[in-house]
């Protein structure tokens, strides 16, 4: 969860505070080694866990109700297969015939771990499943696994499948490891890819079924959560203001047009009303204390000397009766609070040293990169 965080962003000395389209097929990478998927994780920003089983001390059953809790996710069990229901084995190349659950020592390759047995069954049936439901905001998902497709007794095939759902609603099956006898360990890791992640998109649920009967040992179960985080970006930018056009130059006595553009490029919004941004004027100008239009097109709604737009994205907003202070102090605001408020008086002022500005709302991510503009003029002294 995302702690609340005020954001102070300083004119000319900027810091990046760190911390879309939604999935379409293909969006979930997949890789056989766990050196490959490792390596595709992203560097920063995530929350790894990994469930060896290492508490399963005895054979017991998978909740086929409410489910078991693990760490990183959660995983039920429906129905039954051949080989009896699915559950927990202390260790996976244990006995075939131990109760509850049936673990595997029929296939040579069956580790000495413990593991989670997926006991499936044909989709006709109704029986044999296994849901995993990520607790956080899961970006990535892998496991080891014994005997996953391999003989039915008489020759190889497909014997169990799974489809992982997306936050955006979408789902996307998963190809199947190659058909082995007796299949040995594997691994498989599912990441989302970048433009999924970035527009917020997440795993939901990964569901295993039957395709025909199959038992299957699965162990180092990992999950990887990300830590949304805003990432800021400001820019300020000049030039001669010249309303019509008439070739001023940036002389003394003539005004500077002043654009403060913010972007967010990072995986997650600010908190709302978080940001509060401070610009220090340096002395050879004087701000202009009237409606910023004055003497130029209308461009802004608001009688004030700063004008506002959101050019990207939505959430932000900005009134300059509340939102707008200023400081003649000798030494930086640190906070909003810090600063007082100057009326409107239609000149330009000398002694404004420090222009605050405090927008409402929440500055949004995406691939998009949401931005936000303020707007002002100052005066050549």
């Amino acid at each position: 969860m995302q702690h609340f965080t005020k954001y102070v962003i300083l004119i000319l000395s900027i810091a990046s505070l760190s911390a879309n389209h939604p999935a379409w097929a293909q969006s979930v990478d997949t890789y056989t080694s766990l050196a490959t998927y490792n390596a595709a994780l992203p560097a920063t920003s995530i929350v790894s866990h990994l469930e060896d089983f290492s508490s399963v001390t005895t054979n017991t059953s998978a909740s086929q109700t409410t489910g078991d809790n693990w760490d990183g996710f959660s995983v039920v069990a429906a129905g039954t297969s051949p080989y009896g229901s699915a559950g927990y084995c202390p260790s996976l190349d244990g006995s075939f015939f131990s109760t509850p659950t049936a673990c595997m020592d029929y296939n040579a390759f069956a580790p000495n771990v413990p593991g989670l047995v997926g006991a499936f069954a044909e989709a006709i049936s109704g029986g044999g499943e296994l849901t995993f439901t990520p607790t956080g905001e899961a970006i990535a998902f892998a496991f080891d696994y014994v005997d996953w497709n391999d003989t039915d007794g008489s020759h190889l095939t497909e014997r169990s499948a799974f489809r992982v759902f997306l936050s955006d609603g979408t789902s996307e099956d998963i190809d199947s490891p190659p058909l082995s006898p007796d299949a040995p360990i594997g691994f498989l890791g599912l990441i989302l890819d970048d433009a999924a992640i970035s527009s917020g998109v997440s795993i939901t649920s990964i569901f295993w079924y039957g395709v025909t009967d199959e038992l299957v040992g699965l162990f180092n179960i990992r999950t990887i959560d990300i830590v949304r985080m805003p990432v800021l970006n400001l820019a300020k930018t000049s030039a001669v203001w010249d309303p019509l056009s008439s070739g001023k130059l940036s002389l003394p006595q003539e005004e500077i047009y002043y654009t403060l553009t913010l972007e967010n490029h990072g995986n997650g919004a600010t908190d709302p009303s978080s940001l509060f941004i401070l610009d220090d004027l340096p002395p050879d100008l004087e701000f202009w204390n009237g409606d910023i239009d004055a003497g130029g097109s209308e461009t802004f709604p608001d009688i004030a000397p700063i004008g506002f737009q959101q050019l990207v994205g939505t959430g932000v907003s900005f009134d300059p009766a509340t939102d707008l202070r200023y400081s003649s102090g000798p030494t930086s605001p640190t906070d909003f609070d810090d600063c007082t408020t100057i009326p409107l008086d239609g000149s330009f002022r000398s002694d404004i040293r420090y222009i605050c500005i405090r927008p409402q709302g929440a500055l949004t991510y995406g691939t998009s990169s949401p931005t936000i503009e303020f707007y002002f003029r100052a005066r050549i002294r």
